[in-house]
């Protein structure tokens, strides 16, 4: 897989907050845990993506 560690990275910061706040929630409520488990699991500094010239997104 191309991308492994990377993806174990994402897959554990959805388990960490599902194992936190259970089942049931939507997905608008689930955002900001995500966000801040992400965070604090995978960004180690600040990163930026790009398509083409335009930036989709920062953080």
């Amino acid at each position: 897989m191309k991308h492994k560690d990377l993806t174990g990275k994402i897959i554990g910061c959805f388990f960490t907050v599902y194992n936190e706040l259970g089942y049931g929630f939507l997905e608008s409520v689930l955002r900001e845990p995500w966000r801040l488990s992400w965070q604090s699991k995978v960004l180690t500094s600040p990163a930026s993506t790009q398509s083409g010239s335009t930036m989709i997104g920062k953080w």
